[in-house]
């Protein structure tokens, strides 16, 4: 993702990927506008979902790595 040009998405999309990226890296640095930012651009629903996508993702990874597992 580092390499990947983004400047051709909108605000919103680059806003909704760093929250991703916060939340995946230090979640408490999120801040309430940055939430608010979400869901003005996305809705209660879809912002709901990211969040609970980007927990359950954020979950298995965490879990295959204590695991050990490679998918080489």
């Amino acid at each position: 993702l580092n390499s990947f040009d983004f400047s051709k998405w909108s605000p919103s999309e680059q806003a909704a990927l760093e929250f991703a990226r916060k939340m995946t890296v230090a979640s408490e640095s999120v801040t309430d506008e940055e939430f608010a930012r979400l869901v003005a651009d996305f809705g209660d629903k879809q912002a709901a979902c990211m969040v609970l996508l980007m927990a359950y993702s954020n979950f298995q990874d965490r879990l295959l790595i204590c695991l050990q597992t490679n998918f080489d």
